[in-house]
């Protein structure tokens, strides 16, 4: 990991070198596996001045926003790990953006800057937990749609780097930036993403309530009148269960449910 100066000179130099050299994002589409593709994104990106890569899918949960991380390497191993374990991402208000249609997002736009939008105090609990990281800039990636409710992103994280610095060259080299994400996405679906093991299948508890209303043959509306909630939340509430459960249906979410003990009759 290099250290860039303050000042963001070093991350510009490098920066001015990579945008000539698409060779290793193209290095990228050759690798023979999961592991291999990840090695050489990491690879790309620290030519870039990025320190670390998150990749995984977010999908709506209820009112709120729900992610699972794929893969990651770099400072955002052990950042992805921790912002997962607090569910921050159920208030970032820079996933809802990009859940909305935004195609990029700048940090210092949500986290950094003083005029950040910051969504029910999260934008401030999540600066906090970047400088525990030591992450001074970023930005995250909306790449494609999985598919369904799932929509893939990207996000990297630069150390010791000035955020308007790291905004100005991210602005002038997101194609390439872009394109590094996307070859990597298509990769991941190529070879498979990562399943989760059947301990580590959840839900969460509005979710179950809205499954076990299912299961009771309850429609939609029917179960937001039982719980005192808009039609429009449960049926969001709805598609995220299926999203997380990696269920077509509502029939197939309630068989997988059911089957892994995650509800009861």
């Amino acid at each position: 990991m290099s250290n860039v100066s303050r000042d963001g000179s070093r991350f510009s130099a490098s920066l001015d070198h990579a945008s000539d050299n698409w060779r290793d994002v193209i290095a990228i589409s050759r690798a023979d596996s999961m592991e291999a593709a990840a090695d050489a994104l990491a690879t790309c990106l620290k030519a870039f001045g990025v320190d670390g890569f998150g990749f995984g899918a977010i999908w709506r949960d209820g009112d709120g926003v729900a992610g699972a991380r794929c893969c990651a390497r770099g400072v955002m191993e052990s950042l992805v790990a921790d912002y997962l374990d607090r569910r921050l991402e159920n208030r970032d208000p820079l996933l809802r953006a990009l859940l909305r249609g935004r195609r990029a997002a700048l940090w210092s736009q949500y986290y950094f800057g003083s005029d950040r939008a910051d969504g029910d105090g999260a934008s401030a609990e999540i600066a906090a937990l970047f400088h525990e990281h030591g992450v001074t800039a970023g930005a995250t990636i909306s790449l494609n749609d999985f598919g369904g409710a799932y929509r893939a992103v990207m996000s990297l994280a630069a150390t010791r780097t000035d955020p308007a610095c790291f905004d100005a060259e991210f602005v002038k080299h997101e194609c390439a930036l872009r394109a590094a994400g996307v070859i990597f996405c298509d990769v991941a679906l190529r070879e498979g993403l990562p399943r989760l093991e059947p301990g580590d299948l959840v839900l969460s508890n509005s979710e179950k309530l809205v499954m076990e209303g299912l299961v009771r043959g309850m429609r939609a509306r029917d179960i937001a009148s039982w719980l005192g909630k808009s039609e429009h939340t449960v049926r969001n509430q709805i598609a995220s269960a299926q999203a997380r459960l990696g269920a077509r249906t509502k029939e197939q979410a309630i068989a997988v449910a059911l089957r892994r003990g995650l509800i009861g009759l």
